[in-house]
């Protein structure tokens, strides 16, 4: 779990969020969605990247019909527990999710 936008900002470098390789959820489990304030400027020499300015992007509440939860997600996807998680399996992360009422699935 990141701390915060600057500290997400710092670990997501924006063109992968532009690539969609990151999902982005809150505290709890609601989905959220990058909107780019300032574009990733990607620079081509002969059709070869030369370059890529980061731009710079904000996490807003994402459409909850359209996008899966982050309990969810975890029954759909694996997942990548890091020493720095508060969370040591999927089943600790699920059940804080379930104990949150937040869109548990009926």
């Amino acid at each position: 779990m990141l701390s915060d936008l600057a500290e997400t900002r710092k670990y997501c470098e924006a063109i992968d969020v532009e690539s969609g390789v990151w999902k982005f959820f809150d505290d709890d489990g609601r989905p959220l969605q990058a909107v780019f304030s300032r574009p990733n400027k990607v620079r081509k020499l002969f059709w070869i990247v030369s370059s890529i300015e980061p731009g710079e992007f904000l996490l807003e509440p994402a459409d909850a019909k359209s996008t899966p939860s982050l309990l969810q997600a975890i029954d759909a996807t694996s997942a990548y527990m890091n020493d720095a998680s508060q969370f040591r399996t999927l089943a600790d992360l699920r059940a804080y999710l379930i104990s949150r009422a937040i869109n548990a699935p009926a």
